[in-house]
């Protein structure tokens, strides 16, 4: 894995996650870097978004996470937009019931 080291001058927790975003981001490189464009247009169900989609949803919500343990406060709207429409058709769709044979 690539080295590397947040800044020392920030909180324990915040280098913490930083490190630990780091290397999910370098471990979602390396599991999607092969995947043919196809791939990464698929859609667990008609109602979800693509998994590319997924992987932007997932980096925008490490970003907020990092942001409020930096002590920074997250607005009403940010919040919203980081919970959005897309996380709910995730839900909807994971709670569906299989296909019947």
């Amino acid at each position: 894995m690539d080295e590397y080291e947040p800044s020392s001058n920030l909180p324990a927790v915040v280098r913490a996650m930083l490190g630990t975003a780091h290397d999910r981001h370098l471990d979602l490189a390396a599991l999607l870097g092969g995947l043919p464009d196809e791939a990464l247009a698929w859609t667990p169900c008609a109602d979800a978004p693509a998994l590319a989609g997924l992987v932007l949803h997932i980096l925008d919500v490490e970003g907020h996470l990092v942001a409020i343990a930096a002590g920074r406060t997250i607005t009403g709207q940010e919040r919203t937009a980081a919970t959005s429409s897309t996380a709910q058709r995730q839900r909807s769709c994971v709670m569906r019931s299989p296909p019947s044979a």
